[in-house]
């Protein structure tokens, strides 16, 4: 997912996405510029973890409809955590 792809769909700014990255703001800037000699593409490092925080929003937003609107993959480790921890998911 590019940059411009989530900050359009997560409605946040480019000095969150700073800070979601653990990178500067003057190199977020850089990835929005359009041309010139100070572009720069983000790095693949920058681009997956943008997918991981994308999928993981993605998720929470499914789970908060409800535990049965979790993926079964996540109902499962929301289980296995909470067995462990004594805490009741269902």
């Amino acid at each position: 997912m590019s940059p411009e792809e989530f900050v359009n769909k997560w409605q946040i700014d480019k000095k969150e996405l700073a800070k979601l990255l653990s990178v500067s703001y003057p190199v977020v800037e850089r990835w929005f510029f359009v041309s010139g000699k100070n572009k720069r593409d983000p790095k693949a490092n920058h681009l997956n973890r943008l997918s991981e925080i994308d999928y993981i929003l993605e998720t929470l937003n499914q789970c908060q409809k409800g535990i049965d609107s979790c993926p079964t993959h996540i109902k499962d480790l929301l289980k296995k955590v909470g067995d462990s921890h004594q805490i009741d998911v269902n």
